[in-house]
């Protein structure tokens, strides 16, 4: 975590294992007052060949595809959130707790789709012009 100044800090979570669906859409349920504005790169295991952008501002947060991963290139997580006073520990747990764990992670990658999730469908055309990308 950072100090920006006036109460303003961030946090950056970096993760080499995907977000579970489940309970990443718990997650992103729970209000964190605090936060005012997020960022970054997400890695959801139901979707194993797409980087999610990430959009958060007060009220309104957006998840969508923003690429495709390279089969050569390094997925992961890659989030920034600014806020005001921000229980950094705590967010950071949270977010830690959303990825695979250790025995999820050791399963095959293909049983990862059968995940149970609520996101959007994304199908074909809102993929099909997506760059390819190693991060």
């Amino acid at each position: 975590m950072t100090e920006a100044g006036a109460g303003v800090s961030s946090l950056v979570l970096h993760a080499h294992r995907p977000f579970h669906p489940r309970r990443l859409q718990t997650l992103l349920e729970t209000p964190f007052d605090d936060v005012l504005r997020g960022r970054g790169i997400a890695w959801l295991a139901s979707r194993p060949e797409l980087a999610l952008r990430c959009d958060h501002a007060g009220p309104t947060l957006s998840l969508e595809p923003d690429r495709i991963w390279s089969t050569t290139g390094e997925r992961g997580q890659a989030l920034e959130l600014l806020g005001i006073d921000l229980d950094a520990g705590a967010i950071h747990e949270a977010l830690e707790a959303a990825l695979l764990s250790d025995d999820e992670l050791a399963t095959p990658a293909s049983s990862w789709r059968a995940l149970h999730e609520t996101f959007p469908a994304w199908g074909a055309e809102a993929v099909a012009d997506l760059p390819c990308a190693t991060r």
